[in-house]
């Protein structure tokens, strides 16, 4: 990468939770015109995004400022999971890719 140009990792995270990573330089390909955003799924827009964590508990300072912002939520569960949510959900539809992946995916 340029010398300019950095992916920023939130530092103080427990191993309990996942490492996040901030890209200053990424923005949506609709925005900047370059990729086409239709997927054969037919999803159009990541709504939600749930992390399921082992450990409740307290979050460190960068998960609690992401859960803030919105950018995810975390619970408690009986095991690593993450959840994306695609359109709002409308469709009441989902499906899961565990035990291969920890993903639920609801749209």
């Amino acid at each position: 990468m340029p010398p300019n140009v950095a992916i920023e990792i939130a530092t103080g995270t427990p191993l309990g939770e996942p490492e996040l990573f901030y890209i200053p330089f990424a923005r949506r390909p609709d925005v900047i015109g370059r990729e086409p955003i239709t997927h054969a799924s037919g999803f159009r827009q990541l709504s939600a995004v749930t992390v399921g964590l082992l450990a409740p508990g307290a979050r460190s300072p960068a998960a609690c400022q992401a859960e803030a912002a919105g950018v995810l939520s975390f619970v408690a569960a009986a095991e690593h999971v993450m959840t994306l949510g695609f359109d709002g959900q409308g469709a009441g539809q989902s499906t899961e890719l565990q035990p291969e992946l920890p993903l639920v995916l609801r749209w």
